[in-house]
């Protein structure tokens, strides 16, 4: 199933977020942007200057940036146009200038949310089917 990042009401692109950790309600995978992530994408960035990811960290500066990512509403739907609604939060690993990946996770789904779009990763977890 493909799942579609929503900055606000503009979509900036797709992941099939293939990877999934049912006990913890996590789910990710690779992330393709459009061309409408170019505006996001620099403050996405950014946050990697000072989580000491490419850069020194600053937890300062690193709050100053997460302040305004949080401002950008990220949100996750389905082809169905469901939001999903994770607890912790959507976050974004761009480092498509080092090594050309970008990286889409969700923290803290809920159980019923993991078991209708990830059933066989809940079940091999669960149940060793």
């Amino acid at each position: 199933m493909t799942f579609y990042l929503y900055a606000g009401e503009q979509m900036v692109g797709t992941s099939e977020l293939p990877g999934a950790d049912p006990p913890m309600g996590f789910v990710c995978g690779p992330f393709y942007p459009n061309p409408n992530y170019a505006r996001i994408q620099p403050l996405i960035r950014e946050a990697h200057l000072y989580d000491g990811s490419l850069g020194a960290s600053s937890e300062e500066a690193l709050k100053r940036v997460q302040h305004k990512i949080d401002a950008l509403n990220l949100k996750i739907k389905t082809s169905t146009c469901e939001t999903l609604q994770p607890v912790g939060g959507v976050h974004l690993t761009d480092f498509s200038e080092e090594i050309e990946e970008i990286q889409l996770g969700v923290f803290g789904l809920p159980e019923d949310t993991i078991t209708t779009y990830w059933k066989d990763e809940y079940d091999l977890y669960y149940n060793g089917e």
